[in-house]
């Protein structure tokens, strides 16, 4: 998947609304985080920027559920500590969002796969 054909494997799915004052205290930045469905991944050939990132990974949305996971401090992001890797900052911030406003509020089913990973 490379930015040249991301139209053809991206249904955008909606925006999870943010509270931007919540955002910018917490982390410095304000953006908008689009929800999207990129269907089975697979062993899928992902190329992401290296400037950008180091490692992408995948963590199956029911452990995003599991609230022992997750770790809340006064003052910062939520920090989820169930995959492969420690989700924190901005990235922990949106996907603890999601699971509240999405995922627990309307009940989602998640398969329950264990995480997958690649390198890049």
């Amino acid at each position: 998947i490379t930015m040249d054909n991301i139209d053809d494997v991206v249904t955008v799915l909606g925006v999870l609304r943010c509270n931007w004052g919540e955002v910018h205290h917490l982390v410095g930045v304000a953006v908008t985080p689009v929800v999207c469905y990129l269907g089975e991944i697979g062993n899928a050939d992902i190329q992401p920027s290296a400037d950008e990132v180091a490692e992408v990974f995948t963590v199956p949305l029911s452990l995003f559920l599991e609230s022992e996971r997750w770790v809340h401090r006064q003052g910062f992001a939520p920090i989820f500590t169930g995959g492969p890797h420690v989700i924190w900052g901005l990235t922990g911030y949106i996907i603890h969002r999601f699971v509240k406003d999405i995922l627990a509020r309307y009940r989602v089913q998640c398969p329950l796969n264990g995480p997958r990973k690649w390198v890049p």
